[in-house]
């Protein structure tokens, strides 16, 4: 009878062992895929920073452009001001400095169409 207790006891712990080794292995293959989900979500979190921080720098970009583009727009309505307005009742003086200033106007626009002609021709003929 004692031996009988013996091997039941011995085949007890040999399925008690064998259960404590499955579960430490479901726990190491649980582990191991909780780090490698870990890694998976700091990957994703890193790529999603670095999208955010592109994504301001674009709109910094596009803020800057848009203050530059009202810049010379302003500039634009200063000019066509100049090129407008009616010298026959001012100085001498003034109408030469107003000429002087038309002149550089022109001339600013004729380099701006130019360009721009410049800028058309080179991105249609791609």
């Amino acid at each position: 009878m004692h031996v009988n207790i013996t091997r039941e006891e011995l085949e007890l712990k040999k399925e008690r062992e064998k259960k404590e080794h499955e579960l430490r292995e479901q726990v190491i293959k649980k582990e191991f895929e909780m780090k490698q989900k870990a890694q998976r979500l700091k990957k994703k979190g890193q790529q999603m920073k670095k999208r955010v921080i592109e994504m301001k720098e674009n709109a910094q970009r596009l803020k800057m452009k848009d203050q530059e583009l009202k810049e010379n727009a302003q500039r634009r309505r200063d000019q066509e001001i100049i090129m407008n307005q009616d010298v026959t009742k001012l100085s001498p003086a003034m109408r030469e400095t107003i000429e002087l200033y038309r002149v550089q106007i022109l001339k600013e626009w004729e380099n701006d169409c130019c360009i721009n002609n410049i800028n058309q021709t080179g991105s249609s003929g791609s």
